[in-house]
């Protein structure tokens, strides 16, 4: 350690020359042993990472004083999810690791305070409001990492806490805090460290080495470091003033001196002069926007007559520049506060409607005598200061709902049917009356021609939602249509922040007439192109857009159709996802396979007989059920039993001699088979329906119906699992969740990987569209079992929003080997990212995925879970108020950093892809 200390002395003399100050320059470290102190905020102000931001982010931080690290003070931090401490903007929510060795020449790890930096995520630690807090007390800043853990662990492995203090005078505290085993254990490579600037000096943290570590340091391990003998460098400080004296918001086309963004600048040692500023900004499009930039000498954060505009210029594509300026921050005049305001001559909707103002210090600040650095301001979105949206006009959203992927029946000649749902919502306005005055549909036909559809109608759904029912108005109507899109004109919608349902229907003629179960698709525009209202609005593209339902065409003739009733069976998907089953027993008995319905296109038929392709001598028996019970997909007191297979063969399984009839009420059925007790384990048994497979006089149109099987041999190790649906109807609420689910894993001998438990959603209403609801699922721990309480812990779905189109799907080989009984919870909520639209919706629990020989230990009782998303201003802008007072240019704790704190709400986070791994 002598020869590495007398090494870094010499690197540092040389630092100290560069940077002129004097050569007593360092910091004192200092290891001692302690109790760690978990910070919850009580009674102090905090900044919670709310947001789903888990992974690869970072948050900016105000500090309430000016904070001197080596020869520079600084204003701000950036909080990294990966354990840094970042002083300047240059990917602050990176996670290489990196040697600290001077000089280090790794841009991302200058000028930064490395606490227990590594590749680190707290993706699954929302059980405590979240990985990542910042707290402010009287004395310091601590910034807090809360059961976080090391990526390449699944992550599901060691959670690890540690936190970073600093306080005014300089002083930096590194404390590790706790380790808690899970699941998986997993080594941790990480540094600690502190560097600064320019890589020329660096002090050693945890493990008192500059180099990579793999042991962590024990629980309540504390290092200090302490500087001294440095002389401030001379130079400009560039720092924010948080926007919390003013409140983001709209502003409409004709606004001037509209405040987007507040800095100031303040001199560090003997200062230097500012002559050039470069904003970089949203590109304005065509839009005519005026950007000024202007001392704020009045009241601060309002334009008003004691301020002085420096500069004004015609925004350009993506920054714009002052120029010629003579700001000059020394020792008579150490700080000033400035000013970015815009004046709104016109504005089109190609306008990015989210404005941002950017400023690094190393490319955006021209000095002369000094050099600048801060870099508080991120191009990847608003560090500092809120979102602004500019609007020509009132501002209406529309979302489409989720529909099922099942093909649904339309009969040439027949009545109307439902096959689209939307809604349309004002959410900004100038006080102006909106109204839509016209609206597009596409339809997407296959099969059959514009000219077999009959009639499209637009219904103001005032009903039940997303049902045509008698409540409903009707607002618009195109008889045979000429082309795909199809225009409603002459509305007069009146758009309200309460926003208003519709649907679209539709009519085939009948013309139609092919037999052989032709389709059409029907799906809203979604470029907004379409749409006119008065006055004029921006018809916002944000939300999730979905398709409506395909539909099955049937021409006007007599016939039956068969259906899936895809609600309430286990079955391989008919599109992408994983293959799930039914894994039961060998000897099982009642086990549901097939759901189906059937129904006549008119009067009275009979069905005589039904073939079911599939192995038949892999059962022992097999019975058909009309399925008229109070469980729909499980055989219950309420169901009649029909007829048991007279014929169970290699290939098929068969039902002869029936006197079923069928009428223009949809009939539903069952098909429950009983396992053999030597049934051939581990392989999946499908067994399908198909119109050929239904005799009766009359043709048979429809869909393929089939249900899958996975006989378990119980001897063998694998996985018990039983999973409780406990709810059949919930309200989500926004911050809310809704627990739909209790799953207990139980291992057999040795145990296994557990298998995957399956969701997706069937169908939605009201513009609650795909990824407007998700699932999140908890590991039981110490407490009471079946609540959700501090000892759980979340664990990760395959993508936790819901999707008709996908699976979402949880558990297997991430979640580890099955040794010992586990009890899970499963809930539904609103996903972050939900538009904000409420309506009905209809979630399916499908079955199992993969897994070691899983298989139910019972049933769930049902599948279909229906209820109310209420989703309610998901989106909403944030807020503001209070006032800043300016920047602090004092060593010590200003008065006005409580007022800065009001608005960490609304602090921005930046958020990278997470690079795909070997």
């Amino acid at each position: 350690m002598r020869v590495y200390a007398a090494s870094i002395m010499s690197v540092l003399m040389v630092g100290a020359a560069l940077c002129g100050t004097v050569q007593a320059q360092s910091y004192a470290r200092t290891e001692t042993t302690g109790t760690y102190n978990e910070l919850s905020g009580t009674g102090s102000p905090k900044a919670i990472w709310t947001d789903d931001s888990y992974d690869d982010g970072s948050r900016f931080v105000p500090l309430p004083w000016d904070f001197p690290y080596f020869d520079r003070t600084y204003k701000a931090c950036w909080m990294n999810t990966n354990g840094r401490v970042q002083f300047y903007d240059y990917e602050p929510d990176d996670y290489d690791i990196s040697d600290l060795t001077p000089t280090v020449t790794q841009p991302d790890v200058t000028e930064t305070i490395s606490v227990f930096a590594g590749d680190i995520t707290g993706h699954t630690t929302r059980t405590r409001d979240g990985a990542y807090t910042v707290h402010y007390l009287s004395d310091r800043v601590v910034l807090q990492w809360r059961d976080v853990t090391m990526y390449d662990s699944d992550e599901f492995g060691t959670r690890r806490n540690f936190q970073c203090q600093i306080f005014p005078s300089g002083e930096i505290r590194l404390i590790m805090g706790p380790s808690s085993f899970v699941i998986v254990n997993n080594p941790a490579d990480y540094v600690s460290g502190i560097v600064n600037f320019d890589g020329t000096e660096a002090y050693a943290g945890f493990g008192n080495t500059l180099v990579t570590q793999t042991t962590p340091p024990a629980s309540g391990t504390t290092v200090s470091l302490v500087p001294s003998g440095y002389t401030q460098a001379n130079g400009v400080v560039l720092g924010p003033r948080y926007a919390a004296d003013y409140t983001p918001g709209v502003f409409y086309e004709g606004a001037t001196d509209v405040v987007v963004g507040q800095f100031c600048l303040q001199a560090n040692g003997t200062g230097g002069t500012v002559t050039d500023i470069n904003i970089q900004h949203a590109g304005p499009g065509t839009s005519s926007v005026t950007l000024k930039l202007y001392a704020d000498a009045g009241t601060l954060g309002v334009v008003d007559g004691s301020d002085t505009l420096l500069g004004s210029t015609t925004m350009a594509a993506n920054d714009s520049t002052f120029s010629s300026l003579t700001e000059v921050l020394d020792g008579t005049t150490p700080l000033r506060n400035y000013l970015l305001a815009v004046d709104l001559t016109s504005i089109s909707e190609s306008f990015e409607t989210h404005f941002y103002m950017n400023l690094e210090n190393d490319s955006d600040i021209t000095t002369t005598g000094a050099a600048v650095w801060g870099g508080y301001f991120d191009g990847d979105g608003p560090p500092v200061n809120p979102r602004f949206l500019f609007l020509e006009g009132p501002f209406v959203e529309y979302n489409v709902s989720s529909a099922t992927n099942q093909y649904l029946p339309i009969v040439a000649g027949g009545a109307e049917v439902a096959v689209a749902s939307f809604e349309a919502k004002l959410r900004e306005t100038n006080a102006a009356t909106v109204e839509l005055n016209s609206f597009d549909v596409d339809l997407s036909l296959s099969g059959l021609v514009i000219g077999d559809i009959a009639l499209v109608r637009l219904y103001r759904d005032a009903g039940t939602v997303g049902v045509l029912d008698g409540s409903d108005v009707q607002v618009g109507s195109v008889a045979n249509p000429s082309s795909t899109t199809v225009t409603f004109s002459s509305l007069a919608e009146a758009m309200t922040a309460a926003g208003q349902d519709y649907l679209v229907t539709i009519m085939v003629g009948t013309s139609f007439t092919t037999i052989g179960g032709s389709a059409a698709t029907i799906a809203l525009a979604v470029s907004g192109s379409g749409e006119t209202m008065t006055p004029a609005a921006a018809f916002w593209q944000y939300c999730n857009f979905d398709t409506g339902s395909t539909f099955q065409v049937l021409p006007n003739a007599a016939m039956l159709m068969l259906r899936p009733t895809v609600a309430t069976q286990f079955a391989p998907p008919s599109f992408t996802g994983p293959d799930y089953n039914l894994p039961v027993p060998q000897g099982a008995t009642d086990i549901p396979v097939v759901h189906f319905t059937l129904e006549a296109s008119s009067g009275a038929q009979t069905v005589t007989g039904l073939d079911f392709s599939g192995d038949g001598t892999e059962v022992s028996a097999a019975n058909l059920y009309l399925d008229n019970g109070t469980t729909p997909g499980r055989v219950d007191a309420g169901d009649t039993f029909v007829a048991t297979a007279s014929t169970l063969s290699a290939t098929n399984v068969t039902f002869t001699g029936l006197t079923e009839t069928i009428t223009t009420t949809a009939s539903r059925y069952l098909l429950v088979l009983d396992v053999s007790g030597t049934a051939t384990t581990g392989t999946a048994l499908q067994y399908t329906l198909d119109p050929t497979g239904v005799t009766s006089s009359l043709t048979t149109l429809g869909q393929t119906c089939l249900g899958t099987v996975t006989p378990v041999d119980m001897t063998a190790d694998g996985v018990d699992v039983t999973v409780n649906l406990v709810t059949t109807s919930a309200s989500v609420y926004n911050n809310t969740r809704v627990l739909i689910a209790t799953c207990q894993q139980t291992p057999r001998g040795a145990g296994g990987d557990p298998a995957f438990l399956v969701f997706r959603i069937l169908s939605a209403y009201g513009g609650v569209s795909s990824g407007s609801l998700g699932l999140e699922c908890y590991l039981e721990g110490a407490g009471p079992v079946g609540q959700l309480d501090s000892t759980d812990t979340l664990m990760t779905f395959s993508d936790g929003d819901l999707y008709p189109e996908n699976y979402t799907y949880w558990g297997g080989e991430d979640t580890g080997w099955v040794t010992t009984t586990r009890n899970f919870l499963v809930f539904l909520r609103v996903s972050p990212y939900a538009c904000d639209f409420n309506g009905r919706f209809e979630v399916v629990f499908t079955g199992l995925y993969g897994g070691t020989e899983p298989a139910f230990a019972s049933e769930p009782n049902y599948r279909l879970i229906g209820g109310t998303a209420l989703i309610g201003n998901k989106t909403s802008k944030g807020g503001g108020g209070g006032s800043s007072g300016g920047c602090s240019t004092s060593g010590g704790p200003g008065n006005n950093w409580l007022a800065w704190l009001g608005a960490l709400g609304a602090m921005a986070v930046v958020t990278r892809l997470r690079r795909s791994r070997g």
